[in-house]
């Protein structure tokens, strides 16, 4: 996998990468989660997560946006070949991901109350 900065210049990555004004978050967050060999479930689950994670601390990132129904395209590349995943597909990992962050965020608050 090789990634290209502005110059056109080619680095080659080493399991993931990220490019964008938020890329420095979703790096972040796939330096945690992401392992070689995930299966393609769990892989799909954390690049999701990564945009999330980029879109909360860029404003230039947009993120899974379940009311207007806007998700990121996402591929699934294996021995197999390359598929791309349909909108549903995405739009379910999206919204696990927002209602157990939602559910988080409401235990933090009766915590703190």
């Amino acid at each position: 996998m090789f990634s290209y900065d502005v110059t056109g210049g080619n680095y080659e990555e080493r399991g993931y990468a990220a490019v964008g004004s938020g890329s420095l978050f979703a790096k972040n967050s796939l330096k945690k989660t992401w392992r070689s060999g995930l299966p393609g479930d769990t892989a799909t689950r954390t690049i999701v997560e990564a945009l999330y994670d980029a879109a909360d601390d860029d404003s230039a990132t947009g993120g899974p946006d379940p009311v207007r129904r806007l998700y990121p395209i996402v591929y699934r590349v294996d021995a197999e070949g390359a598929v791309r995943l349909t909108d549903a597909e995405v739009a379910a990992v999206a919204d696990t991901i927002i209602t157990e962050r939602a559910a988080a965020d409401r235990r933090n608050v009766d915590r703190e109350a």
